[in-house]
C-alpha cells in the first residue's frame, strides 16, 4: 500500500482498505459477521479493524505501535499483514509492517463462532453501513494498493515475514490455487513504484 496524504476528515471519517460482511444479517445480530480495515489520519495508529461474529468480536480496534499518520502517508509502498484468530477466551489480532512483527491486540471473546452466510465485500471503499454510519461507496481510499491477498488461515510470523513481497501460487491458469487462500488481486501488472 503505498499513500501521500490523508483525506482531511471534513470530507470522509475514515478511508476503507477492505469492507466484507454477511450480507444475510442485520450488524449486531448472531448471525452478523464483519471485517473491516480502515485508516484514519487522528493521533496513534491510523489503522482501524473490526472483526465481528455476531456480537461479539473487535469492534473499530486501533492496532499498531510505532505507527503513525506520517508514517503511513511517507510516499513509500509498505506491506502491511493482519491476522485473527481466537484461542481459548481471546480473539488475537496481529499486525506485521513489511514483513516484520509489530503489536498484538487482545480483546476478551469466550466464544467466537464462525460465520455460515455468503459474504459481500469491497477493496477501497465501504460495502455496507456500520453503525449508522457510511454506505456502499463511503470513505473512499485515497492511496495505491498493489497487492492484496486474504487468507482463510492463519499466517505464521514466519510466512509473512519470509513471503510479504514474493507472487503466490495462483496468479495464472497453469497454476494450482492454494486452498487456503481466499482472494488475491494483483493490482501493479507491470507498473511498479
Amino acid at each position: 500500500m503505498k499513500k501521500d496524504e490523508f483525506v482531511s476528515d471534513s470530507k470522509t471519517q475514515t478511508e476503507v482498505i477492505f469492507d466484507s460482511h454477511t450480507i444475510d444479517f442485520v450488524e449486531g445480530t448472531d448471525s452478523y459477521g464483519r471485517f473491516l480495515i480502515e485508516l484514519s489520519g487522528s493521533s496513534g495508529s491510523p489503522l482501524y479493524v473490526t472483526y465481528m461474529s455476531g456480537t461479539v468480536g473487535a469492534d473499530r480496534v486501533q492496532l499498531g505501535s510505532a505507527i503513525s499518520a506520517a508514517s503511513v502517508a511517507d510516499g513509500a509502498f509498505h506491506h502491511y499483514a493482519i491476522t485473527a484468530h481466537h484461542t481459548g477466551s481471546s480473539l488475537l489480532l496481529e499486525l506485521y509492517v513489511d514483513g516484520a512483527y509489530n503489536t498484538t491486540q487482545t480483546i476478551a471473546a469466550a466464544s467466537f463462532g464462525g460465520v455460515l452466510g455468503y459474504f459481500n465485500g469491497s477493496i477501497g471503499a465501504m460495502r455496507s453501513q456500520k453503525n449508522s454510519t457510511g454506505g456502499l461507496g463511503y470513505g473512499q481510499f485515497s492511496g495505491s494498493i498493489d497487492n492484496f491477498r486474504f487468507w482463510k488461515t492463519k499466517r505464521t510470523a514466519e510466512q509473512i515475514g519470509n513471503y510479504y513481497d514474493f507472487p503466490v501460487n495462483g496468479a495464472t491458469d497453469d497454476e494450482t490455487i492454494e486452498s487456503v487462500l481466499g482472494l488475491s488481486y494483483k493490482f501493479n501488472e507491470g507498473i511498479l513504484g
